[in-house]
């Protein structure tokens, strides 16, 4: 049973604003702190409480002590012990935008009191 939610979930394309109107702050809440709206997360917003219920335990861990970096794979080791491809996918796509979104990248601009102190070839 578990297995055909899921593959439905996944291959889901159904666009945020189709959840009830009631969930549109929370999805709009979940855009602005992860960037995407995953899928399941528009499934769940059909019911306004499950997705309210269902985003509660990760707004109350984010309040935590574990780090970033730990609180990303957490869920990424779950997914892959419970073989949920989807899970998996979306948090590993997930970990990857926030560490991309951290890290610098070699055309960002640098100003002169951060470039790193080595020596220049003339």
């Amino acid at each position: 049973m578990i297995d055909a939610v899921l593959a439905r979930v996944s291959c889901s394309r159904r666009p945020a604003s189709a959840s009830l109107p009631a969930s549109q702050p929370l999805l709009e809440a979940v855009k602005r702190q992860l960037g995407v709206v995953p899928n399941m997360f528009r499934i769940i917003g059909n019911s306004p409480a499950g997705l309210e219920g269902y985003l509660a335990p990760m707004g109350a861990l984010g309040k935590g002590e574990l780090g970033a970096k730990t609180r990303t794979r957490i869920p990424m080791v779950v997914a892959e012990m419970n073989g949920c491809d989807y899970c998996l996918s979306a948090h590993t796509y997930l970990g990857k935008e926030r560490s991309q979104a951290r890290r610098p990248r070699a055309h960002d601009p640098v100003r002169a009191d951060q470039r790193p102190a080595y020596p220049r070839s003339e």
